[in-house]
C-alpha cells in the first residue's frame, strides 16, 4: 500500500544527471536557464545547471527548463 522508496548514491545521482544533461543538449537546444521546483526539483536542477553551464533562475522564462 505504501510507496516503495529507492535510495541512490551520489555516484548514481551524478551518472543519472550526466545522462539527462546529454539528452537536454541534444533535444532542447533553446534552453537558456533552469528552474527547480522547491519540493524535489531543486537539487537536480542545481546539478544540471552546473553540468550544462546554464544559470539557475528564480522565475520561469520562455526558454527555462523546469525540473
Amino acid at each position: 500500500m505504501g510507496i516503495k522508496k529507492q535510495y541512490l548514491t551520489w555516484e548514481e545521482v551524478d551518472s543519472l544527471t550526466d545522462n539527462i544533461a546529454s539528452q537536454i543538449r541534444l533535444e532542447f537546444k533553446n534552453v537558456d536557464s533552469i528552474y527547480g521546483i522547491p519540493r524535489g526539483g531543486l537539487i537536480p536542477a542545481v546539478i544540471l545547471s552546473h553540468k550544462l553551464g546554464l544559470p539557475y533562475v528564480n522565475a520561469v522564462g520562455p526558454n527555462t527548463l523546469v525540473i
